[in-house]
């Protein structure tokens, strides 16, 4: 756990070279600097209003890790080597700096209350490529609490995938795109709908295999079985019309390849999700880190600082 102390004359010296970094980072720097211990090992730790940044020096070298707070002084943006993490009204976003792409997570309530297939909510999982203006958002069919965490098992099979290509950001952020496909999940049980689970069948293999052999056999026994329709019009009553039987149908093998000869993903990234879940340790350091904040800083006379002492100093 980290522990915060005040910045001496002594510990000045021993840490100037992670000082001189924040003046480089920062330029003229007006914030605060104070002293870090973790574990037995010094580092700094530099304020300025709402942006911490966490330097440390290794054998000469120095690194640093910048985290921002938000008004409720809860973290709200950190920084990875790979990836920037921003907290975004729920939603989760990160940001690829080699490639520019950003990924965001986000866990919803279905808006019209109902449950789906037994499902009060699902996933939102969104990729935007900047460089081809292309845009792909999966969902995944997940029971939805408050604060709740996403497990890895409902996030294998997408109940709906949307591509979006010519995609513009607005001012608001919103994101606005000229040309939309969406395709959607529907699952067949040989108990439930025989006759859907039959005619998925003979649209996989065809009619010949399918009086020979028999659906069972050919779907290798599976009791349920999913595929995908593109979505031709949804109702005002939000159902989605596909057109089935009579237009295409696409397996999860299909669905995969659009997604990877696109440049996306199939699956969240691990530490995307570990994020998302509370699990990632430098997130949950950082959050120990701004509790110890709350504890023991006397903020520099600066309007937000001010705001946030007169918090949290009690």
């Amino acid at each position: 756990m980290y522990k915060l102390k005040e910045l001496t004359d002594n510990d000045v010296l021993r840490h100037e070279l992670s000082i001189r970094c924040a003046y480089q980072v920062y330029g003229d720097v007006v914030g605060s600097f104070y002293l870090l211990e973790k574990d037995g090992k010094e580092s700094i730790l530099h304020n300025e209003d709402n942006i911490f940044m966490i330097i440390d020096e290794l054998d000469g070298k120095v690194s640093y890790t910048m985290f921002a707070v938000d008004e409720n002084f809860e973290l709200s943006d950190l920084g990875y080597p790979e990836f920037e993490f921003h907290l975004l009204d729920k939603e989760y976003v990160f940001l690829d700096r080699a490639t520019g792409k950003s990924y965001s997570i986000a866990l919803n309530e279905r808006a019209d209350g109902e449950d789906v297939d037994g499902y009060n909510g699902y996933v939102r999982f969104t990729q935007f490529n900047p460089d081809t203006k292309e845009r792909a958002t999966i969902t995944f069919q997940h029971m939805y609490t408050e604060g709740k965490m996403v497990s890895p098992f409902h996030t294998k099979k997408p109940f709906q995938v949307i591509f979006q290509s010519n995609v513009k950001i607005t001012k608001k952020g919103e994101f606005k795109s000229s040309s939309k496909k969406q395709f959607i999940a529907k699952t067949f049980s040989i108990y439930d709908d025989k006759l859907g689970y039959d005619i998925a069948t003979i649209k996989d293999y065809g009619l010949s295999e399918f009086l020979e052999k028999g659906s069972y056999a050919l779907q290798s026994n599976e009791r349920n079985i999913t595929r995908y329709y593109k979505i031709l019009y949804v109702t005002d009553s939000l159902y989605a019309a596909t057109g089935f039987p009579f237009t295409r149908q696409y397996t999860l093998e299909d669905m995969i390849a659009m997604l990877k000869e696109r440049g996306f993903c199939y699956e969240i990234p691990q530490q995307y999700m570990d994020i998302y879940n509370g699990r990632d340790e430098l997130l949950n350091e950082v959050k120990q880190l701004i509790e110890e904040i709350k504890k023991n800083i006397v903020f520099v006379d600066e309007p937000y600082v001010l705001e946030m002492r007169n918090k949290y100093a009690n």
